[in-house]
């Protein structure tokens, strides 16, 4: 209960299905419970199940309150996810220009780190577009290119032999 904020109110939030049906399970044991108490007025009942369906109705509290924290939770990282995204796209689709803009050169970096990173394998990861260009060494990677006459670097297999481009 030490992650959840402090309830101020009477009225929870109810962000997901899960926590609703865990509150709702609550006033069920709740209900349970003031039945168990009107019978004790009656008939003997034992304390131990007297204290056993109140900390049943205090353990669907929390598990309640931790579910909808999380929910909470996991709609923040989605919301700002989407939004990072959205901006680090351009809205407008770019004319004919072969050249990339540093967001584009940005994003492509990223997605190959990420996937090498998915992967667990070192790269050396080199965008050029004719004005700019981007290098990004990743830990323990080493370049295997080497110069060709024209000065443009060959494309090297895991096993070290070139590929041939038509």
């Amino acid at each position: 209960m030490s992650r959840v904020a402090v309830v101020h109110s009477f009225i929870l939030p109810g962000r997901c299905e899960a926590a609703s049906r865990l509150h709702f399970a609550r006033t069920l044991a709740r209900r349970a419970e003031r039945r168990l108490v009107e019978l004790s007025a009656d008939i003997a009942v034992r304390q131990v199940l007297m204290r056993y369906i109140n900390r049943l109705s205090d353990c669907l509290y929390a598990l309640a309150r931790a579910e909808d924290h999380d929910a909470h939770q996991r709609h923040i990282i989605n919301e700002v996810t989407r939004r990072y995204l959205a901006s680090t796209y351009p809205s407008t689709i770019k004319e004919s220009s072969m050249s990339l803009s540093f967001q584009e050169l940005h994003q492509l970096i990223r997605s190959a780190v990420a996937r090498a990173e998915e992967l667990h394998v070192p790269v050396v990861i080199s965008i050029v577009d004719g004005k700019r260009h981007a290098n990004r060494d990743l830990a323990d990677a080493r370049r295997v290119a080497g110069q060709q006459r024209t000065g443009a670097q060959k494309s090297l297999d895991r096993r070290g032999h070139e590929i041939r481009h038509p």
